[in-house]
């Protein structure tokens, strides 16, 4: 089944997902953000407006520019930018911007048709394309002799040496003052080409920036590019940011990036951030994949879609879709010993998917001792990646999520890790990473190269840093296609903590064999559930291995059915005073006390 089909069969239970995230309420685990509306003064603004003539106050007299609109967004005031229009060389800096309470700042959108364009790169002009050579097309630039990327028409383009190696649709150079694409024709000229420019450090920006801002809510708007790594930047001192129903993409690096602004502070961190129902994609061709690391300057393979870094306390990344990004969908990460951490995170009903990225982490968290804590990864659907999910830190839940369909990468620039996920800390800057007092819970993992979930530490590493973690009530279907990887958990040797193994379901679907090894403990050899219950009997229990009769595993409908065997419909274990008063599965529908069923979803007959 091709990815888009899978995705259209997801789309009825995340539909009833989103029904009954956003229409019941089922979230009582996390404050939703309560935003009043602006009780200032609304302006709107169109590329047709006029500062000095118009009053901005109706959409029959707008305004124009960005810059006069940054003078307008006092407290309580809102700014609309009209939908179909289009602002390129944008940057919508709203630093030492504050709202309160009552009185937020707003931006947004009015009219019809599509979201308005807020574009942080510049597009050239269509008549500006003249010939040169065969069916190759050349346009002047001023004011910079490097670019990151383009795109031609919304399609990305594969940076190449020079002008010479531009021969095929998918190429583009630059030098000389010009910009070179490829359309195949000598008579299609390229069109709407968009530029991601190189303007050197002191020169370059976000999109969207904000620094010491608060009570500031963006909605609605088509966040394009950047100057800089990433499209939307906000630094601390920052709190009470809502980023709601946009879409940010087209970017150089990251999509939506939370850190500290590096002055080492650790009382300083951005707080309730809600990051919600927005659309995140770099756009991405299969082209660049390969191309990337041999351009000059290069095209970023790297990038994370939502990056949580350093330091963020008390958040909410929910509902948005994810992909394209060259290192990781969503990012919760804390590797610098003198900043805050990321803490308090609720990361809930994602759709994150790899797509054309050659690499990409669909979750990632990761932290020192203390530094990333206390954050949950509940109900959402990772999938079609290409590299492990890290889920390290520590007292962080991981429940009702699906891991599907997990392949090793072709881009030869990076290490193969066809994982669904990992607690596997790593030596950062001289300091260890730490994965201890995690909950793995009621997950289903399915479709993956390698084994669903690798567990250990790198061998000059302190395997004490692993340690009380739980990984309970998970079903783990149609592993290891890759031979090197013979098992659907392993526990390495190196993991010298207590790592606890209960009531899980292993299925190897490719042979359906009952007698499959489907586990490695330490230093055990390759085990069959029973021979892991066996081998560590007060760490290990009530592993299962049968069939759970998925109701349409190809296309990632993973609700269990009246066939699934009475182990998974009720073989679970009860962890809802441990998971908290949100434990629900992946339809947010309250986990049953007397009956817990295995994987992300409870049996419903």
């Amino acid at each position: 089944m091709t990815h888009s089909n899978r995705r259209r069969s997801f789309g009825k239970i995340f539909g009833v997902l989103l029904l009954s995230a956003f229409v019941i309420g089922i979230f009582p685990g996390y404050p939703q953000p309560q935003v009043a509306h602006a009780s200032g003064t609304i302006y709107y603004f169109s590329r047709s407006g006029d500062d000095i003539l118009n009053d901005g106050l109706s959409p029959g007299s707008p305004k124009k520019n960005i810059g006069v609109a940054l003078g307008l967004l006092q407290a309580g005031n809102t700014v609309l930018f009209k939908r179909g229009d289009a602002w390129y060389d944008a940057y919508l800096n709203l630093t030492s911007m504050s709202g309160t309470a009552a009185t937020p700042i707003e931006i947004g959108a009015y009219g019809t048709g599509p979201a308005p364009v807020i574009a942080g790169m510049g597009i050239l002009d269509n008549a500006g394309w003249v010939a040169d050579g065969t069916n190759r097309w050349k346009h002047a630039v001023s004011g910079y002799s490097d670019a990151y990327r383009i795109f031609v028409n919304g399609v990305p383009k594969a940076k190449v040496g020079s002008r010479n190696d531009v021969d095929q649709v998918y190429e583009w150079a630059i030098g000389g003052g010009y910009v070179y694409a490829y359309t195949g024709s000598s008579t299609v000229k390229p069109v709407n080409v968009e530029v991601i420019r190189a303007m050197g450090p002191s020169s370059e920006h976000p999109t969207v920036e904000m620094r010491d801002s608060h009570y500031i809510t963006i909605t609605g708007l088509d966040i394009r590019g950047s100057s800089k790594y990433e499209s939307v930047l906000i630094e601390s001192p920052s709190s009470h940011i809502t980023l709601d129903s946009n879409t940010v993409q087209r970017v150089n690096g990251a999509g939506i990036h939370v850190r500290n602004n590096g002055n080492g502070d650790l009382s300083t961190y951005v707080s309730d951030i809600a990051v919600k129902n927005n659309v995140v994609d770099k756009v991405w061709s299969q082209e660049e994949n390969d191309a990337y690391n041999s351009a000059s300057p290069p095209q970023h393979l790297s990038g994370d879609g939502v990056f949580f870094e350093h330091a963020a306390d008390g958040g909410l990344i929910q509902g948005n879709e994810i992909r394209n990004f060259g290192h990781s969908g969503i990012s919760l990460t804390a590797h610098d010993t003198n900043m805050h951490g990321v803490h308090n995170i609720i990361v809930e009903d994602n759709d994150v998917s790899a797509d054309q990225s050659g690499y990409m982490h669909a979750i990632d968290m990761n932290g020192y001792e203390g530094k990333t804590t206390n954050n949950t990864i509940r109900r959402n659907f990772f999938h079609d990646y290409t590299s492990t999910g890290h889920l390290l830190g520590s007292f962080n839940k991981v429940y009702s999520n699906i891991f599907a369909g997990v392949r090793r990468t072709p881009v030869t620039a990076h290490t193969k890790q066809p994982f669904g996920a990992d607690l596997w800390p790593w030596d950062s800057s001289g300091t260890w990473m730490v994965a201890h007092d995690n909950w793995i819970v009621n997950n289903t993992f399915a479709d993956i190269d390698a084994s669903a979930i690798q567990i250990g530490i790198n061998q000059y590493g302190d395997g004490s840093k692993v340690d009380e973690n739980v990984i309970a009530n998970n079903i783990f279907y149609q592993y290891s296609a890759d031979s090197t990887d013979p098992t659907g958990l392993t526990v390495d040797a190196s993991a010298t903590g207590d790592i606890y193994v209960r009531n899980n379901n292993f299925w190897d679907a490719k042979t359906g064999a009952s007698t499959n090894k489907v586990a490695v403990y330490k230093h055990s050899g390759a085990l069959t559930a029973s021979q892991l219950n066996s081998y560590c009997p007060s760490h290990c229990t009530n592993n299962t291995q049968s069939n759970p009769m998925f109701n349409d595993a190809a296309g990632y409908d993973f609700t269990l059915t009246a066939s699934s065997p009475a182990s998974v419909i009720s073989g679970g274990v009860n962890y809802i005073s441990l998971m908290g008063s949100g434990f629900t599965d992946f339809n947010g529908n309250a986990w049953d006390p007397n009956g817990i069923s295995m994987g992300a979803f409870q049996y419903s007959p």
